[in-house]
Protein backbone atom coordinates (compact mmCIF):
# COMPACT_ATOMS: atom_id res chain seq x y z
CA UNK A 1 0.00 0.00 0.00
CA UNK A 2 1.53 3.40 -0.72
CA UNK A 3 1.27 6.29 1.41
CA UNK A 4 0.43 9.04 -0.62
CA UNK A 5 -3.13 8.66 -2.28
CA UNK A 6 -2.37 12.00 -4.52
CA UNK A 7 0.55 12.52 -7.02
CA UNK A 8 3.75 14.27 -6.20
CA UNK A 9 3.71 17.72 -7.47
CA UNK A 10 6.62 19.06 -7.85
CA UNK A 11 6.72 23.07 -7.11
CA UNK A 12 9.22 24.34 -9.54
CA UNK A 13 7.33 23.10 -12.31
CA UNK A 14 4.26 24.05 -10.95
CA UNK A 15 5.59 27.47 -10.68
CA UNK A 16 6.91 28.24 -13.94
CA UNK A 17 3.50 26.43 -15.57
CA UNK A 18 1.84 29.06 -14.10
CA UNK A 19 3.89 31.71 -14.86
CA UNK A 20 3.70 30.58 -18.46
CA UNK A 21 -0.32 30.85 -18.25
CA UNK A 22 -0.07 33.97 -16.66
CA UNK A 23 1.89 35.42 -19.24
CA UNK A 24 0.38 34.07 -21.84
CA UNK A 25 -3.18 34.52 -21.09
CA UNK A 26 -2.42 38.48 -20.23
CA UNK A 27 -0.68 39.11 -23.48
CA UNK A 28 -3.69 37.05 -25.28
CA UNK A 29 -6.27 39.44 -22.96
CA UNK A 30 -4.76 42.53 -24.32
CA UNK A 31 -4.20 41.60 -27.41
CA UNK A 32 -7.63 41.00 -28.16
CA UNK A 33 -8.54 44.47 -26.26
CA UNK A 34 -5.81 46.41 -28.18
CA UNK A 35 -5.71 45.24 -31.34
CA UNK A 36 -9.32 43.73 -32.08
CA UNK A 37 -10.78 47.18 -30.51
CA UNK A 38 -8.96 48.82 -33.16
CA UNK A 39 -9.00 47.15 -35.97
CA UNK A 40 -8.94 50.18 -38.80
CA UNK A 41 -5.53 51.65 -37.10
CA UNK A 42 -4.02 48.25 -37.00
CA UNK A 43 -0.68 48.24 -38.36
CA UNK A 44 1.51 44.99 -38.80
CA UNK A 45 4.33 46.75 -36.71
CA UNK A 46 2.63 46.75 -33.99
CA UNK A 47 1.71 43.40 -33.74
CA UNK A 48 5.06 42.54 -34.44
CA UNK A 49 5.90 44.35 -31.18
CA UNK A 50 3.38 42.81 -29.04
CA UNK A 51 4.43 39.01 -30.53
CA UNK A 52 8.38 40.21 -29.61
CA UNK A 53 7.32 41.55 -26.08
CA UNK A 54 5.60 37.71 -25.76
CA UNK A 55 8.26 36.42 -27.03
CA UNK A 56 10.85 38.50 -25.02
CA UNK A 57 8.36 37.70 -21.47
CA UNK A 58 8.94 33.99 -22.33
CA UNK A 59 12.58 33.91 -22.80
CA UNK A 60 12.41 35.29 -19.16
CA UNK A 61 10.71 32.73 -17.48
CA UNK A 62 12.85 30.04 -19.26
CA UNK A 63 15.84 31.76 -17.82
CA UNK A 64 13.97 31.65 -14.51
CA UNK A 65 13.39 28.13 -14.78
CA UNK A 66 17.01 27.16 -15.83
CA UNK A 67 18.03 29.05 -12.58
CA UNK A 68 15.16 27.08 -10.86
CA UNK A 69 16.52 24.23 -12.06
CA UNK A 70 20.26 24.53 -11.10
CA UNK A 71 19.26 25.63 -7.83
CA UNK A 72 17.31 22.71 -6.92
CA UNK A 73 19.98 20.62 -8.12
CA UNK A 74 22.87 22.08 -6.10
CA UNK A 75 23.48 19.46 -3.10
CA UNK A 76 26.39 19.88 -0.28
CA UNK A 77 29.59 18.66 -1.02
CA UNK A 78 31.31 16.44 1.08
CA UNK A 79 35.22 15.27 1.22
CA UNK A 80 35.91 12.76 3.43
CA UNK A 81 39.17 12.17 4.40
CA UNK A 82 40.20 8.48 5.97
CA UNK A 83 43.12 8.14 8.81
CA UNK A 84 44.52 4.93 9.67
CA UNK A 85 44.44 5.28 13.94
CA UNK A 86 47.83 3.77 14.75
CA UNK A 87 50.15 6.07 13.13
CA UNK A 88 48.13 8.87 11.78
CA UNK A 89 48.61 8.70 7.95
CA UNK A 90 46.32 9.25 5.77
Amino acid sequence: QPKATMPRIFIFRALVTMLIFVFTFSFWLFYVVRIMENKEEVRYRSIVYFAVSLVDALLFIQYLAVILLELRHLTPQYSIKVLRSPDGES
